[in-house]
């Protein structure tokens, strides 16, 4: 995981995983509290515990937590505020 302040406000996340992914992970919105959710299938979870919840607070993002059950691994990031947001994947790379 690697998080990349922008101009603007605006951060860019990068989740690197082992392989490529096989599909682009499913998300969703919330506006209050106001929170981006991703959802990656197919995928295992290798960061140390240290890493799986982190105060942020970079442009409108405040924090996030990573969990996994099986083989999905969600993103929860919370928001100051509702944003938009694209995706992209690279290779092992998600950002």
């Amino acid at each position: 995981l690697k998080i990349i302040p922008l101009p603007e406000d605006k951060v860019r996340i990068d989740f690197l995983f082992d392989k490529p992914l096989d599909q682009l992970p499913a998300s969703f919105t919330t506006q209050k509290p106001a929170r981006l959710v991703l959802d990656f299938v197919s995928m295992d979870l290798h960061v140390p515990q240290d890493f799986k919840m982190k105060t942020i607070e970079l442009g409108s993002l405040r924090s996030y937590t990573i969990a996994s059950v099986a083989d999905r691994v969600r993103v929860i990031l919370d928001l100051e505020r509702t944003v938009s947001y694209s995706g992209s994947a690279s290779g092992p790379i998600y950002s």
